[in-house]
């Protein structure tokens, strides 16, 4: 009985500890999404413009663990950001808690 209990332990810690290691794409838009995927694809170091919220107000503190990502913020208005980054640092961007969505951005012309 004892060794299950631990087993089992064992086994929750693993699967957790797996699982904080995963990208979470679901906080992508499609449009995001392939695009990421596709750079990803093809190596490219291109990077890509897109807009970003958070589940709190973003602070420096917030801010400098998204740049040390390496992503660069172009503006911010409390928990929304614009933002650039290459597929991988999005991709790792996916990971920290307070990030609720990513869009891609697109460039609208005037009428």
């Amino acid at each position: 009985m004892y060794n299950s209990i631990i087993f089992l332990f064992t086994i929750s810690l693993l699967m957790l500890s797996c699982s904080s290691n995963n990208f979470n794409e679901e906080k992508m838009d499609s449009l995001l999404r392939q695009k990421v995927n596709s750079l990803q694809k093809e190596s490219s170091s291109e990077r890509t413009d897109f807009i970003g919220k958070c589940s709190i107000p973003i602070n420096q503190e917030i801010r400098t663990e998204i740049e040390n990502l390496g992503i660069e913020i172009q503006t911010l208005i409390g928990d929304i950001f614009t933002a650039s980054g290459k597929a991988d640092q999005i991709k790792e961007l996916t990971r920290l808690e307070y990030i609720v969505s990513l869009e891609l951005s697109i460039e609208r012309k005037p009428f």
